[in-house]
């Protein structure tokens, strides 16, 4: 995954197939089991297709942020990222959710999502991973 827009894609993809073993794709191999976020996403996320979205900004983590940030997924996990770089990255999906009655209702939401370049490869930082907040 060559940069965090590609995994941007992926995790919009896997959202509207609810597909997990695609949501895998952007999942941290240093995870004890990557299925189980990958798992936890799609639950937050069903019912939900993303018709579009607009990457609002890209803003590079410091190296204190990304020693910081090791620091956690090394508590978290008991093992050590070797992160060659990082972005929290501003989303806005723009979609539509099927309301108590099945009907489908157009749905807007924000999100800040974290990716981490490990050895060549985009990932979803999973530690600071919260769900889109869509009204």
């Amino acid at each position: 995954i060559e940069s965090h827009e590609e995994a941007i894609e992926i995790y919009v993809e896997a959202i509207n197939d609810a597909d997990v073993d695609k949501m895998e794709k952007i999942m941290p191999s240093y995870l004890n089991d990557p299925s189980l976020p990958a798992e936890k996403i799609l639950d937050e996320m069903q019912n939900v297709t993303i018709n579009k979205y607009d990457i609002i900004t890209v803003t590079e983590l410091n190296d204190s942020e990304i020693i910081s940030l090791q620091d956690e997924i090394k508590l978290a996990t008991t093992k050590t990222a070797n992160i060659k770089g990082a972005v929290t990255v501003k989303v806005r999906f723009y979609g539509t959710t099927l309301n108590a009655s099945g009907q489908s209702v157009e749905k807007n939401g924000q999100v800040e999502l974290v990716f981490i370049k490990i050895k060549d490869n985009w990932l979803l930082e999973t530690e600071s991973y919260k769900a889109p907040d869509i009204k």
